[in-house]
């Protein structure tokens, strides 16, 4: 780290920073925990963000919203570049694979996530309401990389549902909500990596939970997280809106890892994603309805 940042950085959180650990650095992508005189942690990190999303980024913060990481500022560091500084949150994420012989505090962590989540929509709600052309989403799915075939499957669907959109109001979303980015520290359920925060529809934040989950061995953890948010019993948009919107953040991940060099990895999840709803012909995801099956037939 450049002595002129490490001032900078010093001069923000008030105190001498003893150490500087590297943790990310790819892409437009810098991340870094510091560790100050007195013992305490910070993350640092370095983003793309253009000036309008860093005015609603900081009026976001200015809510200081329980479940979200804190964070303690937003550095102005060249064009459209921008670095965070938050608090480091110790414990551990959600991510299954770090549970294995730990279900049940898992089960209540995802529950204590879930209703977290639902929480922070409703307290944070708008009446402002979403405005999404036909002509925008051909604009976005006519650039990505998908056959011709998966584009046309794509905008039937969109077409079709399109209007269930502009009927939801705006909330505060994390944007990039996963397993992975939900932290249990003690008894707290703290939201991290808030490089994505924003205005948004709520369910913008369950793309993940319905769609974009990694491994089917996650398959039950997300259905619970789906069942305590949704206190049991899914809305009759939900299928159809969060379909519309994990198109949109699989596209996102898609040209971010195309600029990676790592395409191919990717398009595999859209590939997925298709299958596990015949091809867009049903709404409900396979792993969900059977996932539900499953569950319902060992109670």
């Amino acid at each position: 780290m450049k002595k002129e940042l490490l001032a900078e950085l010093e001069l923000r959180i008030g105190r001498h920073i003893l150490s500087c650990e590297k943790l990310h650095s790819k892409g437009e992508k810098y991340h870094v925990k510091l560790i100050d005189q007195d013992g305490n942690g910070y993350s640092y990190k370095e983003i793309q963000m253009i000036p309008d999303r860093s005015r609603t980024f900081r009026q976001i913060l200015s809510m200081e919203i329980p479940v979200f990481q804190k964070v303690h500022s937003l550095l102005e560091r060249g064009e459209n570049k921008y670095g965070i500084l938050s608090e480091w949150v110790d414990g551990k994420s959600l991510d299954p694979s770090l549970w294995r012989s730990e279900e049940d505090g898992l089960l209540s962590g995802i529950r204590d996530a879930a209703l977290a989540l639902r929480k922070l929509h409703q307290s944070c709600k708008t009446e402002i309401k979403r405005s999404i052309t036909m002509e925008a989403a051909e604009r976005v799915i006519g650039r990505s990389c998908l056959s011709a075939e998966e584009k046309e499957t794509i905008l039937c669907y969109i077409r079709k549902h399109l209007p269930l959109l502009s009927q939801r109001c705006l909330t505060v979303v994390h944007g990039d909500l996963h397993l992975k980015n939900i932290m249990r520290s003690g008894d707290q359920t703290i939201f991290i990596d808030l490089d994505d925060v924003k205005y948004g529809d709520a369910y913008m934040d369950l793309v993940y939970a319905g769609n974009l989950h990694y491994t089917c061995t996650e398959n039950d953890h997300y259905y619970m997280f789906l069942h305590y948010y949704f206190d049991g019993k899914l809305p009759e948009d939900f299928w159809p809106t969060v379909n519309i919107y994990s198109i949109s953040k699989a596209l996102e991940i898609i040209n971010y890892e195309k600029e990676q060099c790592a395409g191919d990895s990717v398009r595999l999840s859209m590939s997925s994603f298709l299958k596990n709803h015949d091809h867009m012909q049903t709404d409900p995801a396979k792993w969900y309805m059977e996932t539900e099956k499953l569950l319902n037939t060992t109670r």
